[in-house]
């Protein structure tokens, strides 16, 4: 006997709209990080301290929300593909019984 593989597409539709959304939030983030690196790099935090926060927002915090937030959009893509794929198979399943 086959296995049987269901899939529930409106909540997997709003899990890849979630992992979307999430994406967008991360990049805002990551937008803003930026942002307060160079405001501290013009001045709002002299000295040291302030180079080092900026630097490891630039350096360090930054491009990892950036690639978290790649990861997101990846997985939403996949989700969505995958819904595509199944209701293709079902399609084409449906179709053999004609």
């Amino acid at each position: 006997m086959a296995d049987k593989i269901k899939l529930n597409y409106p909540a997997m539709t709003e899990m890849a709209n979630q992992c979307k959304a999430v994406a967008q939030r991360l990049a805002e983030t990551a937008k803003l990080g930026q942002t307060s690196a160079q405001e501290m790099q013009n001045g709002a935090l002299l000295g040291d301290s302030g180079e080092a926060f900026a630097n490891a927002l630039t350096s360090s915090y930054v491009p990892q929300v950036k690639k978290l937030a790649d990861k997101f959009n990846e997985v939403s893509k996949d989700i969505l593909d995958a819904i595509q794929d199944m209701k293709s198979s079902d399609s084409g399943a449906g179709g053999l019984f004609n």
